[in-house]
């Protein structure tokens, strides 16, 4: 009789416990949705930000011959984010594509991430369980021991939550971006201070401060087709010596306003004001290595990463 009992407690617990976490995967990829968060800190110098922005989709993008869907911090194109089953793989303008979370984890599971260009922190699962929001939806969420190296060994838990990412941030990134876009940025601290969709918050923080959440971002119809439409092309690249770029857009009225050329540590080369949006860089006396390309127009921002050989 006791063993009896043992196999229908063990029945009902195995089979509750996959009810509950078996539910519906929620994409984390939806144009409708929209990122309030927080990004501070400073380069030790002197130099202090704090920045509050909203993360958020927008049109589709082809690298590599694979298909990302937009990823936008306002209106500055930031990188593509793509998945495959429950996981979940960024390509930033800058580098690689790389994994960045994983939905379809169980307790006592690990990961490894990298942070830009290296790995830099381990994930362990401590608990798996289900966050229900306004909207109704049951959202898997995994509580994560981050164990991170980047500068040095410095241990933390953190919440994901399928259809909104971490509640640290959408992207725990290495650097972050800022609105002068004169720097790229040491490590900063990042914080998602709330989530929307179709302009209804669903989710904040603890700690989120009242009206500390940012307006959802509402784009017209002309600024969502212009940045689903815009397309910068660089060649040769890796550059020699003249750099070739070109502008283009579906339809006309694209007024750019000028080219800045910063290196990787966020150091600003020149500033070119000039509206061509066709024309040569000279790249002769650039040392070897990574930059990014900035175009500032008055529709928006895109940037392209460029290698000097």
């Amino acid at each position: 009789m006791a063993i009896i009992k043992t196999l229908l407690f063990l029945f009902f617990f195995f089979t509750f416990s996959f009810l509950a976490y078996s539910q519906d995967y929620i994409s984390l990829i939806s144009e409708d949705a929209t990122w309030g968060i927080r990004e501070e800190g400073g380069d030790g110098n002197g130099f202090e930000y704090l920045n509050v922005s909203n993360y958020h989709f927008l049109g589709d993008t082809i690298i590599s011959d694979t298909l990302y869907k937009k990823l936008f911090r306002d209106t500055l194109y930031l990188g593509g984010i793509r998945e495959e089953g429950t996981q979940v793989f960024y390509r930033p303008a800058f580098f690689k594509d790389r994994l960045i979370y994983d939905f379809g984890m169980s307790i006592g599971d690990t990961i490894t991430l990298e942070c830009g260009r290296f790995a830099c922190k381990s994930l362990v699962v401590l608990n798996v369980d289900t966050l229900t929001l306004e909207d109704g939806l049951p959202r898997k969420r995994q509580k994560m021991l981050v164990i991170s190296n980047y500068f040095e060994p410095v241990n933390y838990e953190v919440d994901w939550i399928a259809g909104i990412g971490s509640q640290q941030s959408l992207i725990e990134d290495d650097f972050c971006y800022f609105s002068d876009l004169e720097k790229l940025g040491p490590t900063c601290s990042q914080r998602l201070l709330c989530f929307s969709i179709n302009g209804e918050m669903l989710y904040t923080n603890s700690d989120t401060l009242i009206n500390e959440c940012p307006p959802p971002l509402i784009l017209s119809s002309a600024k969502k087709q212009f940045l689903k439409d815009f397309k910068v092309n660089i060649f040769p690249n890796p550059a020699f010596s003249l750099l070739h770029y070109e502008i283009q857009a579906s339809k006309k009225g694209i007024d750019l306003l000028e080219i800045q050329l910063i290196d990787a540590f966020g150091h600003r080369i020149f500033t070119n004001k000039t509206n061509k949006l066709s024309g040569q860089i000279d790249t002769h006396q650039l040392s070897k290595g990574f930059y990014v390309l900035v175009f500032k127009l008055a529709q928006g921002i895109s940037s392209k990463k460029i290698i000097k050989n």
